[in-house]
């Protein structure tokens, strides 16, 4: 089974920007109307969905909170990365969210329990 996390961001992300993320990851099979595409690096894979603001709608008062609590703004922008199940598929997501933090504010949700920041991003790599 794959594993998803969020890259949560407080910058206002636009589909093209998205799509520039993707091309400058060298993403494969892009999708340019949803978005999204294929990252892959020896034997691990992800793939990318950029969500806009479609994450919003589904998220209650305290994920919203915690969000913008690390944050220090609102949540705007969402991308979900979905890795597969090839060895180095974590460590190859946190490269990707770190790319993502050279160009936005970003946290990265790991959809359970816990919210990691620059500073404390490998700890993901443990869990």
């Amino acid at each position: 089974m794959s594993t998803s996390i969020y890259l949560v961001s407080s910058n206002k992300i636009h589909p093209e920007d998205a799509l520039a993320f993707l091309a400058d990851l060298n993403a494969v099979n892009i999708d340019k109307e949803r978005a999204s595409g294929l990252i892959a690096e020896g034997n691990a894979n992800i793939w990318i969905k950029f969500l806009g603001t479609s994450v919003l709608e589904e998220s209650d008062e305290e994920e919203l909170d915690a969000w913008s609590n690390y944050l220090g703004k609102d949540a705007c922008s969402f991308f979900e990365l979905t890795i597969g199940k090839g060895e180095g598929g974590m460590q190859l997501a946190v490269k990707v969210a770190r790319e993502s933090m050279q160009r936005w504010r970003v946290v990265v949700d790991d959809l359970y329990d816990f919210i990691y920041c620059e500073e404390n991003l490998d700890e993901i790599l443990n869990s």
